[in-house]
């Protein structure tokens, strides 16, 4: 014998489950949208943080790449230099050319 409530099981209607499958995909749209609207905030940010960066960067660093600065303070650390590198001291090396890479 079956209990009574797997006798009983309810049928969605064709129209039930039609608007069930709306109701979903305007759900899916709407979040779609905020999505869509949250990655666009977030690139905004990040633009605007890297937009201030640059704007206080002093005009004598511009030449420079990171890799150069970063390579002459391993290459500081290798020899023995300094224990702690001195952006003065880097800047006077770089502009100098020692330590510098040339592409």
């Amino acid at each position: 014998m079956m209990p009574k409530k797997a006798a009983e099981k309810k049928q969605l209607t064709k129209e039930q489950k039609k608007r069930i499958i709306e109701k979903f995909r305007a759900e899916m749209k709407k979040r779609e949208v905020i999505l869509e609207e949250e990655g666009q905030k977030q690139i905004m940010e990040i633009k605007r943080e890297l937009d201030g960066r640059l704007k206080y960067t002093l005009r004598k660093f511009w030449d420079f790449k990171v890799g150069d600065v970063l390579n002459y303070e391993r290459e500081m650390r290798r020899e023995g230099g300094e224990e702690g590198v001195r952006m003065e001291k880097v800047v006077e090396d770089l502009e100098s050319g020692k330590g510098r890479d040339e592409y």
